[in-house]
This record gives C-alpha cells, structure tokens and sequence, in this order.
C-alpha cells in the first residue's frame, strides 16, 4: 500500500507572524488550527468544545477553522450561540495558500469522530503539517496516530474527549522547544520517507518486482 505524501513543494515553512495573523487579528496569540472538510465525520463541533473550556481560564488561544462542509453552518450557528469568541472561522482557500495560514498557526490538528473505521485513515493535511513544521495534535487513532508518534511530531489526543485535546495543547504551548523539537523531527520524517518522489520509487519498485514475478 502506498500512501498519501507529502507536497514538499508546495507546502514549506514559513514566519508564523504573516499577513494571515494581521488580517485575522491573531497577532499575540497562541493558534491551534484545524483544516478540511466540515462534515459529519469530521465532527469539527469537538473543537468547539475545546474552546468552550478554554475561553476564561486561557483567553489567549484561539482556534482557527478552515474550510467548509455540510456541517459547516451549524457549527458557524453553535458557536455563535456560545459566545464563543476564540473561535476563528475562515472559507476554504486555495491550496497553493493554505501554507500561509499552517505557517500561521502555533499547533495543527487533524480530528474525525470516534469511530474504527477511521483507524486506516492518513489525512492529507497531517503531511501538510509536517511539511511546514508544525507540531501536531492528531485526534484520530490508527495509522494517522502512528505516523505522528513514530516520526515525534505531536501528541494523540482521544477523539471527542475535549480534556484530553486540552491536556495535549497545554503540554504543547507550555514547551516551545518541545514544539520547534517536533515541527522539525515531523519535517526529516516527511521529507525522508513521504516525499512524491519517495512514493513513486516505492510505487515503482511494486512495479518491477511484479513484473519478476
């Protein structure tokens, strides 16, 4: 099986104060972003809960939501209704500028529901992550948790459980070396072995060794 990769290419780090923190008014704050599709299975309505118990105890974080999905006015409509001003909500954007807003943000993460069948689940935007050097909080169990345990990128927090996201975060912003620490480990482990080219020469190798068969 060969798996996503990574856009080297494409995505590459950057400053983390950008034009995106002056546009979106997060300068001086502390970023936990989430992107991609806002639907049912994505159950992006769990950062919201995060954020709820974040809001007074640490009013210097924000959560930042881009992208878009079927679930995606009813979240919009929660949050609202729960005055949940440390939520950032921002349209799907091309994807030859999503880099600018990982490269603004402090941590990104990748949820889904708690659910097995997502335990075979690689998310494209956890290469995305690695790419540009940001520590990872993956709320998804299986494989995408094994990639970011082994290549020491971030921390696997239990999908849908809010305090365990939390715990994960506070160890994350209370740790800046741990954090560079890991944007730059997911990066080696990236760029060495989920590059388009070192996906191709794996896809190639099945190739010939069938070809011998």
């Amino acid at each position: 099986m060969i798996p996503n990769g990574a856009d080297l290419d494409i995505m590459t780090p950057g400053p983390l104060d950008n034009h995106v923190r002056q546009e979106l008014d997060l300068t001086g704050k502390f970023v936990v972003s989430y992107f991609g599709a806002h639907g049912r299975a994505n159950k992006v309505g769990q950062l919201l809960d995060v954020a709820e118990k974040l809001k007074d105890s640490h009013p210097d974080i924000r959560i930042m939501l881009v992208g878009d999905g079927m679930e995606k006015p009813d979240v919009v409509a929660d949050a609202k209704q729960r005055g949940l001003d440390n939520v950032v909500f921002v349209d799907s954007v091309p994807k030859d500028k999503v880099c600018d807003y990982i490269n603004a943000s402090d941590v990104c993460t990748a949820v889904l529901m708690r659910n097995d069948t997502f335990k075979t689940v690689y998310p494209n935007k956890v290469f995305d992550y690695m790419c540009c050097k940001k520590p990872i909080i993956i709320g998804i169990d299986g494989v995408a948790r094994k990639l970011v345990e082994d290549a020491g990128a971030g921390y696997f927090a239990e999908p849908e459980n809010a305090d365990d996201f939390i715990d994960a975060l506070l160890k994350l912003k209370n740790d800046p070396a741990g954090m560079q620490r890991m944007g730059e480990s997911g990066y080696t482990h990236a760029a060495g072995h989920y590059s388009r080219e070192a996906m191709a020469h794996k896809y190639l190798q099945v190739l010939e060794n069938l070809t011998r068969a």
